[in-house]
């Protein structure tokens, strides 16, 4: 058996938790190349040797990477995804102890949100550190929190599950939800990026654990006033302690659990990571949140003058690199039409229709005399990229090679 993992990437800090490990192991998320030669280092390493005048080192790389961003190094620029790449490469190296990373069988990396060309950045620099693509599994932190709730015991998500997520760069409160009663068992997990965040630097002095306090304590009145929550969570970097927090623990902690968990979005991902390699899911139940499709797309298809429902893609179902092909002849011209079913049975389904046009040299074929091929792929939860193409139909209508791209709302 390989090696299966966990990764938590922020701009502040990595984390990293091997599947049947109990150990989070968390670096400062910096990298640092010795100036004498090709070494780096990262975490407090790439501090020491910084501070010490022998390296140059560069941190906030999830930034340098979305915005495509370079870093001079000894007169050498590099880019976010070089930096990553590294950054990668050295916490996978001491945290395996192997050098070979071709022994590694899944490796979930979360993120805080799901950015569709970041992730692909991020497979990119991990491809290069050399994690084999199909290895590699990416979710957004709200489907690492719902993998992590589910692993505990069920009396901690009875109810409504909060979570605060406290780091350099962000405050984040953090809501699951058991939905029951259904044909299948569903959660629902959300987040709200807190406008009130505050840098954790404050918390070294006393007027600025004070100002914390009450800033954090606002926070939680405001989201979680009026609801019943089983759990809260208490994650990220400032709450390695939490003796700057006395109010805002008072607070949370009446008549609820509270638990701090370094790690937990690590934890989450590597649990997210064992589970998409077995047979058969440890977690049956419909997962909604970022990251994931809430409506369903399908088409009514005619086999063998039978008509069925042709289902595309199904609610619940990881957007990022989904997609389908398909190939259908139209009953009428080259219009081609998708049932667009919302999981929440209290929205309305509809018909969308997408069409190659009134190109004339299709438009003069006879009826069902024009086969098209239907790309779809997600862009984002709530948006499908279309590429209809014109394949004719055989000898009798050669294809023209037209093709038409749309964007279809959900």
């Amino acid at each position: 058996m390989g090696i299966c993992a966990g990764i938590d990437l922020c701009d502040d800090h990595i984390a990293i938790r091997i599947c049947g490990e109990t150990e989070v192991t968390v670096w400062p998320a910096v990298v640092c190349r010795e100036k004498k030669g090709e070494h780096w280092f990262v975490g407090e390493e790439a501090y020491r040797v910084a501070l010490s005048g022998e390296g140059v080192m560069t941190d906030k790389l999830l930034k340098l990477l979305s915005k495509n961003g370079t870093s001079t190094v000894m007169r050498r620029q590099y880019t976010g995804s070089e930096l990553l790449t590294e950054l990668f490469r050295k916490v996978l190296e001491e945290k395996t102890s192997v050098t070979d990373f071709s022994c590694i069988d899944r490796l979930c990396v979360t993120l805080h949100k799901l950015d569709g060309q970041l992730f692909d950045k991020v497979k990119a620099s991990l491809a290069a550190a050399g994690v084999a693509e199909e290895k590699l599994l990416l979710i957004s932190h709200e489907e690492a929190f719902i993998y992590y709730t589910l692993s505990q015991e069920k009396d901690l998500y009875s109810g409504l599950v909060g979570a605060f997520d406290l780091s350099e760069e962000r405050l984040c409160f953090y809501e699951l939800m058991m939905v029951r009663g259904m044909s299948r068992p569903c959660v629902v997990a959300e987040s709200r990026d807190v406008e009130e965040a505050f840098h954790t630097d404050i918390l070294r002095k006393d007027s600025g654990r004070t100002l914390g306090d009450r800033i954090i304590t606002d926070v939680a009145k405001r989201s979680m006033e009026g609801k019943a929550y089983s759990a809260v969570f208490l994650t990220g970097t400032g709450f390695d302690r939490i003796d700057w927090a006395q109010n805002f623990v008072s607070y949370v902690c009446l008549r609820r659990k509270v638990l701090q968990e370094k790690g937990l979005f690590a934890i989450g991902a590597a649990f997210a990571a064992d589970d998409s390699l077995r047979a058969e899911t440890q977690f049956p139940e419909l997962m909604f949140c970022d990251g994931r499709t809430t409506s369903e797309i399908s088409m009514n298809v005619s086999i063998h003058e039978r008509t069925s429902r042709l289902m595309l893609t199904r609610a619940g179902s990881r957007w990022y690199g989904l997609g389908a092909h398909i190939e259908v002849i139209p009953e009428e011209g080259t219009r081609v039409s998708f049932l667009v079913e919302p999981f929440d049975k209290t929205k309305e389904k509809r018909e969308v229709t997408a069409s190659l046009g009134d190109v004339t040299e299709i438009a003069s074929r006879p009826e069902k005399c024009t086969r098209v091929a239907v790309d779809m792929r997600f862009s984002s939860a709530d948006r499908v990229e279309l590429k209809l193409t014109d394949l004719g139909f055989g000898e009798i209508c050669p294809a023209s090679g037209t093709e038409v791209q749309e964007e279809l709302s959900l």
